[in-house]
């Protein structure tokens, strides 16, 4: 004889929603990128000499810690070879002083520091900890949202899933983690008319499942 064993699988109901989240982060550091430029003899292969020129007029213009982000080494016309690097540094805001005028200074025979730029952007590190930070704001409003649906609908609800980092395709610009970045039009410090922020947010998609 056979028994047939019947299954029940409890019926969910779905609930889907979307959550926006966002913060403000003060741009209290700047990253600084120039070209340097050295002639040096076709003969010259003392690498560690011209590395220690470098860093030293690097010091000259702004004291930091540089990075080489390119180099590359071509025959000049003068019969000498150009050396050019891209040197960039993260330093802070208040060193976006003169430059221009700063990098001719700390330029020397056979070596120039020229075309300073500046780019205002957050840095990595700060971006990944405030994308972290919008995380844990979008569960809590998750939950806050679940105790509310719970008192509106007479049942208990519970979090099925959540996708961190909706792109909305738009021209916005996004971390590799999806967070929407843009300058805050209100978002400077009262005291500090020249400090800026960053407006960082980031939309979730959520699915909350019934609690059988």
């Amino acid at each position: 004889m056979n028994e047939q064993v019947q299954v029940w699988m409890p019926v969910q109901d779905t609930l889907r929603l979307r959550l926006t989240a966002e913060r403000l982060v003060k741009r209290t550091s700047i990253a600084v990128m120039v070209e340097i430029v050295a002639l040096i003899s076709t003969q010259d292969r003392d690498t560690a000499a011209l590395e220690t020129k470098v860093r030293a007029a690097l010091k000259c213009f702004i004291d930091a810690h540089w990075h080489t982000a390119s180099s590359e080494r071509t025959r000049d016309d003068s019969g000498f070879e150009r050396v050019k690097l891209v040197g960039y540094a993260r330093v802070p805001r208040d060193e976006n002083v003169n430059l221009v005028e700063r990098a001719r200074l700390a330029s020397s025979e056979g070596l120039a520091i020229q075309n300073p730029g500046v780019d205002y952007k957050v840095a990595s590190s700060v971006l990944v900890a405030e994308t972290e930070k919008l995380h844990g704001d979008l569960i809590r409003q998750t939950q806050a949202r679940i105790t509310e649906f719970n008192e509106l609908t007479g049942r208990q609800w519970r979090i099925g899933n959540i996708q961190f980092g909706v792109n909305n395709r738009d021209e916005a610009e996004y971390s590799t983690k999806l967070a929407r970045r843009e300058a805050a039009r209100f978002g400077s410090d009262e005291h500090d008319v020249l400090l800026t922020s960053e407006r960082i947010s980031m939309i979730a998609e959520v699915e909350l499942r019934s609690v059988p």
